[in-house]
């Protein structure tokens, strides 16, 4: 009786997890400014002069803005 108790709750906590993942895209995803190729290369060459790896920093600015296509 009480491994069927667990094991509900386990899958619970499961699919809280999948929708909180999912629901990060949401509002969030409107939100990012749309930028030109030129200003998202000025803005991760900023961040590599900071000291940041370039992988990392183009990922952080790709979070930040959307590419204008």
């Amino acid at each position: 009786m009480h491994q069927g108790h667990s094991e509900g709750r386990k899958l619970d906590r499961e699919n809280a997890k999948q929708r909180r993942k999912e629901n990060r895209g949401g509002a969030m995803a409107h939100a990012r400014p749309k930028i030109s190729e030129k200003e998202f290369h000025k803005k991760v060459a900023e961040l590599v002069n900071k000291g940041h790896h370039p992988t990392e920093a183009t990922r952080i600015i790709a979070g930040q803005f959307e590419l204008e296509i």
